[in-house]
């Protein structure tokens, strides 16, 4: 298989790689959408310490080729989102059952290989079923938007009418304010700043499917590209 390899500081090479093996409990996944993340570029830029070489990225979604003993082989074939975690196998928790707790989960793409090759071995437990009128490039933003949004969001346990100021103005921090529960039912709020809001005063309508959040966005807020349907488009 082909994977971009990171082989030092400021340098990539698209390498031939062996073909992965799903081991026990683990499945094979055919990388279809990979996105770039923040700890790709710091990576690329030497600013966060990694053994070279390396096959950088963690978020992606993709179809799975084959599956390792002990893994449902009906997964074979079905798209997922996977969770870019690697549980560690020896811990409480993972000996528990409960691998997705594990205290000493290791970042796919920086302590392993990650998924900006063809295909990668991953963990069955990492995969997340895509929902029907989810596209995959959707998907593949799961951890960014869902693992680091809503899990902000979540700590902070905002309460309706509460004020809130996001730093940074990067993907994930002009996402998150989208997080947020609607003051009132019905209303709608459309990220104006990184770090205000403002109520629309548009009537509302369902918002886009492969968005999430408690939230509901208003044709004006939403704005689809010409010939697009409800599942492309962007926030104004």
């Amino acid at each position: 298989m082909r994977a971009a390899v990171l082989t030092g500081i400021g340098h990539v090479e698209v390498q031939d790689r062996p073909d992965p093996v799903a081991r026990p409990g683990w499945v094979v996944v055919r990388v279809d959408v990979a996105s770039l993340c923040g700890t790709d570029a710091h990576q690329y830029e030497g600013r966060i310490d990694s053994p070279f070489p390396r096959v950088p990225g963690h978020d992606f979604a993709g179809t799975v080729d084959s599956v390792g003993d002990g893994v449902d082989p009906g997964l074979a074939g079905r798209q997922f989102a996977v969770k870019p975690s690697l549980p560690c196998g020896q811990c409480a928790a993972c000996a528990a059952g409960a691998p997705l707790d594990c205290p000493r989960k290791t970042l796919i793409g920086l302590w392993s290989d990650g998924c900006l090759a063809e295909r990668i071995a991953v963990p069955a437990v990492n995969l997340v079923p895509v929902p029907e009128g989810v596209p995959l490039h959707g998907a593949a933003l799961l951890e960014p938007f869902a693992a680091v949004g809503l899990n902000c969001v979540d700590r902070l346990d905002l309460r309706l009418g509460d004020s809130v100021l996001v730093l940074g103005q990067g993907r994930s921090g002009w996402r998150s304010p989208g997080w947020r529960p609607p003051r009132a039912p019905g209303s709608c709020w459309s990220p104006t700043s990184a770090t205000r809001s403002s109520p629309c005063r548009w009537p509302t309508a369902p918002r886009p499917r492969w968005t999430a959040g408690p939230a509901t966005w208003c044709s004006r807020c939403w704005t689809a590209p010409a010939g697009a349907g409800s599942t492309s488009g962007r926030w104004s």
